[in-house]
């Protein structure tokens, strides 16, 4: 990404609370979005951003222009460490995503964005045909229909989330 873009995805994090003067902090990616069958149900994305609420997890939650249906019920589940992002351009939705400390998403375009930033991903699939498309390697980790309960252990044990026994003090 230019640099002006990456400007202008740090001054959304800023506005977030997710940058301050000493850099960008650890946060979580949530891209809610798919397509067809690789759509995780909207319930299961909503009782993942409750639950992240209650963990403090700082996490922007990414709504693709396919789910602006559920923006209303996320809304109501997230605290105030959990951030719900409407689209924007792509540009700026890459940078912002580089930033990202972790990325829980579906087999989707942004699992692969992510990937090529050298972000981790946590891939949730709902068919076996998305496993030919998920990531390799020990950076990601991915699930198989799994409960929102799952999905944040699944955070909360992977090396590149703070507090994991693994993770140094920079994340």
């Amino acid at each position: 990404v230019a640099p002006c873009e990456d400007v202008a995805a740090r001054a959304e994090l800023r506005r977030m609370g997710l940058e301050r003067r000493d850099g960008v902090i650890a946060f979580l990616g949530v891209f809610v979005g798919g397509h067809g069958a690789k759509r995780w149900p909207s319930h299961n994305w909503i009782e993942v951003t409750r639950r992240l609420s209650r963990e403090h997890a700082p996490a922007v939650v990414f709504v693709g222009p396919e789910e602006r249906h559920i923006l209303k019920d996320l809304l109501r589940a997230c605290g105030p460490t959990v951030h719900i992002l409407s689209p924007h351009p792509l540009r700026i939705f890459a940078s912002m995503l580089a930033h990202a400390t972790l990325l829980i998403t579906p087999d989707s375009g942004p699992m692969h964005l992510a990937v090529a930033l050298r972000v981790p991903v946590i891939p949730i699939v709902q068919t076996r045909r998305s496993f030919g498309f998920v990531p390799p390697g020990f950076r990601h980790r991915t699930l198989f229909r799994p409960t929102a309960q799952e999905v944040v252990t699944a955070v909360r044990e992977d090396p590149a989330w703070p507090g994991h026994a693994s993770c140094d003090a920079t994340g």
